[in-house]
């Protein structure tokens, strides 16, 4: 072994004994050259609103796990601070740091989460008590940084869906609708948010969409919901938003699907109304019984499908699909939507014609009636000319679920 070779070996494994004790003398994380003691110190003594400032900023870039002396500092900034805006930046420091810490946890499946009982408590505190209300909305909007472990503030930011400031309203039915179903005990908050003409569009909008995420008592909510499925006046993205709310109560939303097929069979309807309707009654399902006359009139009437618009096959597709789950329930309507899904058959676009035949196959043979004969005719026909191999299958697979053999 050469001697140069040597003492690049001997030079290497002295670096490596003492990298370690190199580490450990500068050891405390630094940000733009400053290290964190500079930053608390800053954070704790300066009378320069701007230096704490940007020390808050400079603890949250260390987070929790560059420090286990961020969260303390900030805490007591987000609590104790004199400036307004100082404490606000504070709070979102807190959610942000404290998410990234509990999705760092997750992911690298620690025996233990990092505690997030006096980052929430101080949050809700905030909330509730601080005048300033710039201070107040990034409490709200801080708590839905914790996900999940806000759960214990809901009924704080219920309250706060009365706020006078609408940011902070705003904020709070944001984190409401991160919370999903655990934001239940909101509900009548959020049905007063819904109905509140003068609130913000977008805290309305965000309203309805945890009323349908949250499982709601719906003999409280529907009579709210149902109202504003026919008010034309109202805009249309909350409009759709409250239709697909109904849609999400499931059968529970029956009562409206009456409502919900004047929509769909509106003659000024919005494809994208129009399409929120179909999905609702979808949803529904057999109970949405009272929509089947629209439900048959969005398949098979010309000019209706023709205002759908590029939506027409989704539109068709959800339609027929709620009528293959209602088989029982067509009776009088029977016939009429036999042929409306007959001549989707013959529909040019593949989606449109395989759903007719998957519809055809789930009304089923009992609930098909009369009606049969004319739709094993059309079976045996399409089989000889269609050539299309997606639409052979399900005529095929609706043949044998029709005329099962012993």
């Amino acid at each position: 072994m050469s001697r140069r070779l040597l003492s690049i070996i001997l030079f290497a494994g002295f670096v490596l004994c003492f990298a370690p004790l190199a580490r450990g003398e500068d050891d405390e994380p630094t940000v733009n050259s400053k290290k964190l003691s500079y930053w608390l110190t800053l954070l704790e003594s300066s009378k320069d609103e701007k230096d704490r400032r940007r020390s808050v900023t400079a603890l949250e870039l260390i987070g929790h796990y560059g420090s286990r002396k961020v969260t303390p500092a900030l805490l007591k900034a987000a609590r104790e601070d004199k400036e307004a805006v100082v404490r606000a930046r504070a709070i979102r420091a807190l959610g942000r740091t404290t998410a990234k810490a509990l999705e760092k946890a997750r992911e690298e499946k620690k025996d233990e989460l990092p505690r997030t009982d006096q980052i929430r408590d101080t949050l809700i505190t905030a909330l509730r008590t601080e005048k300033d209300e710039a201070v107040r909305e990034a409490a709200a909007l801080a708590l839905g940084d914790l996900g999940t472990e806000a759960r214990g503030a809901v009924g704080t930011l219920a309250t706060a869906l009365k706020d006078k400031h609408p940011g902070t309203v705003k904020a709070a039915v944001q984190t409401l609708r991160r919370l999903g179903r655990d934001a239940r005990e909101a509900q009548m908050e959020l049905q007063g948010l819904l109905q509140d003409k003068s609130a913000d569009l977008e805290a309305r909008i965000d309203a309805a969409y945890c009323l349908g995420q949250i499982r709601p008592d719906v003999t409280q909510a529907l009579p709210v919901l149902r109202p504003m499925l026919l008010d034309e006046k109202l805009d249309p993205q909350l409009r759709k938003t409250v239709v697909e709310a109904v849609g999400k109560l499931g059968k529970e939303g029956a009562d409206a699907a009456a409502h919900l097929g004047t929509i769909l069979s509106g003659a000024d309807t919005t494809p994208d109304l129009r399409l929120a309707a179909a999905a609702a009654l979808d949803q529904i399902g057999p109970d949405a019984k009272a929509a089947i006359p629209a439900l048959i009139q969005s398949i098979g009437d010309p000019k209706l499908i023709k205002s759908m618009g590029d939506s027409a096959r989704f539109i068709r597709c959800l339609s027929m699909h709620a009528l293959g789950r209602m088989g029982k329930e067509l009776q009088q309507d029977r016939k009429a939507a036999v042929e409306a899904i007959l001549r989707a058959t013959d529909d040019v676009n593949v989606e449109v014609c395989v759903t007719a035949w998957e519809t055809l196959g789930a009304i089923g043979r009992a609930n098909l009636g009369s009606e049969l004969e004319a739709v094993n005719n059309k079976l045996e026909t399409t089989l000889l000319r269609e050539g299309r191999k997606s639409v052979r299958e399900a005529v095929q697979a609706t043949k044998d679920k029709l005329n099962p053999t012993k």
